[in-house]
């Protein structure tokens, strides 16, 4: 059974289209389409689908506590219909999003889904480098109350956190597709940053 009803779609869109430039509905979209193609690999489909629908369900860029907000959300939205053992998945699935890492401590089936969806999450990474520079753009309006020398030193310090990495993506199909692009992508952002 299904938890993503036109309900909760109707009441997650009202937050996506609050005006945001990347965070929106679009970028939910897109994470369905990796949905759809990578079904096969999620152990927990119905889990997994609320995790993809509401993890920025709440997205501030002045905030820290986004993926927190956005679970608790969840949890609230979804107490009636899903049991706990669903509702702690959820939690720490949006959670997980906040870092891109899997938590400890959770069953491999959950842990795979989580990797997988944290990849999904971070495929824009490694789109062709037009789809890669919108995002870019986008990403800095949404943080275009922060002083120019600041977002340079901020962003940078991201885009290098993740190249810093062993391998960006956590599973094998991502990373096959994705890494090497975003690699590219990312040192090309950071190049235009000390520019």
């Amino acid at each position: 059974m299904s938890f993503v009803t036109p309900e909760i779609i109707d009441r997650a869109r009202k937050h996506y289209d609050e005006g945001r430039a990347y965070h929106n509905w679009g970028h939910v979209e897109a994470l369905y389409l990796l949905f759809h193609e990578y079904r096969s690999l999620v152990n927990d489909p119905d889990v997994f689908e609320v995790i993809l629908v509401l993890h920025d369900v709440i997205y501030d860029s002045r905030r820290n506590d986004n993926e927190e907000r956005s679970a608790q959300l969840a949890v609230e939205w979804l107490a009636d219909v899903a049991e706990p053992r669903q509702l702690d998945a959820i939690h720490k699935g949006i959670v997980a999003t906040a870092r891109h890492l899997v938590p400890e401590g959770v069953s491999q089936a959950l842990a795979s889904d989580i990797a997988l969806f944290c990849d999904m999450d971070l495929a824009i990474l490694g789109s062709d480098e037009a789809t890669f520079r919108r995002y870019d753009e986008a990403i800095r309006e949404e943080y275009s109350w922060v002083p120019e020398d600041q977002w340079r030193e901020g962003r940078g310090a991201v885009l290098r956190k993740f190249l810093a990495r062993e391998a960006i993506f956590a599973t094998a199909p991502m990373r096959d597709r994705f890494e090497a692009s975003a690699r590219r992508n990312l040192e090309a952002a950071l190049v235009a940053l000390s520019g």
